[in-house]
């Protein structure tokens, strides 16, 4: 009858023996998962920070461009300014030409 009683304690206390260890076993996984989310989380800052850095240093070069663009921009209605100019000249001296010839 001891040996029974024995028995049935032990298995009794063995369930909740089990249960911790499986516990356990899951709080060391999710510790490692934890860790491994860290390292990740700490290199993504590490290349956020890396990143503004490096755009931060293209923003002068960014500016000059638009600067560029501006001066483009200008120098292109200046040809086109310049074109219309010289097709009316040309037409004026076509025309007066025209006139004394027909003199």
């Amino acid at each position: 009858m001891f040996r029974k009683t024995e028995e049935y304690i032990t298995n009794e206390l063995q369930a909740p023996i089990e249960d911790y260890q499986l516990l356990e076993n899951m709080n060391r996984a999710t510790i490692g998962k934890y860790s491994d989310m860290r390292q990740i989380a700490q290199n993504l800052a590490v290349s956020t920070t890396d990143l503004s850095v490096k755009f931060q240093a293209l923003v002068p070069l960014m500016q000059q461009i638009d600067e560029i663009s501006d001066t483009v921009d200008k120098l292109e209605a200046a040809a086109y300014k310049l074109d219309a100019y010289s097709i009316a000249l040309e037409n004026r001296v076509k025309s007066v030409l025209q006139r004394k010839t027909h003199m």
